[in-house]
């Protein structure tokens, strides 16, 4: 599913992707993967909020998972807080 999802988020077919993406989480909500493109699906749509949210669980549960950290600084990024990012 998150792999589909993907390819749909690439192919600029993102509205499709989000309710793959978001069912994927609540399958399993410790799925990285499905955070840090729904995350990114969110940043696009300029709901820094939602990625934040999203993102919050999955930097506690996976610290030193190398996209969501770096998902985690483009959301500070964007917010303009280079210092957090």
């Amino acid at each position: 599913m998150v792999y589909y999802a993907r390819v749909l988020e690439r192919a600029g077919r993102g509205a499709e992707a989000e309710p793959l993406l978001r069912e994927a989480l609540r399958q399993d909500p410790k799925d990285a993967d499905a955070a840090v493109a729904l995350a990114r699906l969110r940043i696009t749509a300029s709901d820094l909020d939602g990625a934040d949210a999203i993102l919050a669980p999955m930097l506690a549960l996976h610290a030193d998972d190398s996209d969501v950290l770096l998902m985690a600084a483009r959301v500070r990024e964007e917010r303009g807080d280079l210092q957090g990012a």
